[in-house]
């Protein structure tokens, strides 16, 4: 899933995805890259690796941080902005709840 919002002011968006299709992910793309911080919301109903990444063209992405838990975990991470108009947030790990939610701000 991807959004493009055209608004200035804090940006967010947000899903869940059911244990079989966790590999879509969730994307986020800023117009104006004036945001300071980036706040990714995780909660995954067991062990799990997140991938936070970032691109310039949706082709290329790379990984601005890898996240893994050993059991089911909501918590937030926060980012500085590192000026790539594009954010997503991903997890390769299947047979599990996710539920994502990306915040620029």
């Amino acid at each position: 899933m991807t959004i493009y919002p055209s608004v200035d002011g804090v940006l967010s968006i947000s899903t869940s995805i059911a244990a079989a299709d966790n590999t879509a992910g969730l994307e986020l793309m800023l117009y104006k890259p004036s945001k300071k911080y980036i706040n990714v919301y995780y909660s995954v109903g067991g062990a799990a690796e997140i991938y936070v990444e970032v691109s310039v063209d949706r082709s290329m992405w790379r990984l601005l941080d890898k996240i893994t838990t050993t059991g089911a975990k909501s918590d937030i991470e926060q980012y500085p902005w590192v000026l790539y108009p594009y954010v997503r947030v991903r997890t390769p790990t299947t047979g599990i709840d996710v539920e994502f939610e990306i915040v620029a701000l």
